[in-house]
């Protein structure tokens, strides 16, 4: 069976929405860090190109499970890039391809964690009723 190197820093991470249903038959190899930057809303987030080392899980997974992750995170307008981690592991990445559209709304995050989704969700919230 043929098998991928896949680095995840939102909901297919461990212990979050998306791992139950996508990640159950993937090996996971470590914590490392892709160059980018974060954005959240109240519930996930979107990898953007940048400079910053933005933590995540990297994963070892069966091409057909890979298959139906690329086919939801295409729905949501991400594309799949071939990156090198800090650990120079080079791994497939989800990100997203309009920053610009990013930070007009929503708050740049350092790691998608519940502490930071709180954070998101407060400045959002607060700009909600600002408008």
């Amino acid at each position: 069976m043929e098998k991928i190197k896949v680095f995840v820093y939102g909901t297919l991470k461990r212990g979050f929405g998306n791992d139950i249903f996508y990640m159950n038959n993937s090996e996971f190899l470590g914590i490392d860090h892709v160059r980018g930057k974060l954005y959240c809303n109240y519930s996930y987030p979107w990898l953007v190109g940048g400079n910053k080392w933005v933590p995540g899980e990297v994963y070892l997974m069966p091409m057909k499970d890979f298959q139906k992750v690329a086919q939801m995170e295409a729905g949501a307008g991400y594309v799949i890039k071939s990156v090198k981690t800090k650990k120079n592991n080079e791994v497939l990445a989800f990100f997203y391809p309009d920053e610009n559209r990013l930070k007009k709304y929503f708050p740049e995050i350092l790691t998608f964690d519940n502490k930071n989704v709180s954070l998101a969700k407060k400045i959002l919230k607060k700009q909600s009723f600002s408008k």
